[in-house]
């Protein structure tokens, strides 16, 4: 038998190419949106509130255009209004541009639009060198001199 010792690194500790192979790294690891079960909750609230619900949809959160959300809107209550504080559907900060929206133009389609932009902008974030690095740290991963998770 035989023993080996590693060391290891934060990620903040680590040189900026070992910092750049890191989030590579996990980059790699990480090609779906962490909040899409918390958005779509939204989306169903936000259209369970006004009276309408999620008929199908294919979404894709980097690019808005290819995406579409079909919408039985036949009670839909058109006079229904967010109270300006109640923005809150999930608790998640993507439930803003459905309510926002739906107040200023009573139009499901452009409040999905909107909301779809900022997910999109979101998920932008997510995978960005930033983003990945936010991540590792509230993740506390651990990282070989080189980078390579650990």
């Amino acid at each position: 038998m035989k023993t080996i010792e590693v060391k290891l690194f934060e990620f903040s500790e680590l040189s900026e190419r070992a910092k750049e192979n890191a989030i590579n790294q996990v980059r790699e690891s990480r090609w779906e949106y962490d909040w899409s079960g918390e958005v779509l909750l939204g989306l169903e609230n936000f259209l369970n509130e006004i009276g309408a619900y999620i008929t199908d949809y294919s979404i894709d959160w980097q690019y808005p255009s290819r995406s579409y959300v079909k919408v039985d809107s036949s009670n839909v209550n058109f006079d229904f209004e967010f109270e300006s504080d109640d923005y809150s559907l999930t608790g998640y900060c993507m439930d803003y541009p459905l309510v926002k929206t739906w107040n200023e133009t009573k139009d499901i389609q452009d409040s999905i639009y909107a909301w779809l932009i900022d997910c999109a902008k979101d998920y932008e974030y997510q995978i960005s060198d930033e983003g990945i690095a936010e991540f590792i740290e509230c993740n506390e991963y651990e990282f070989t001199e080189q980078g390579k998770i650990y």
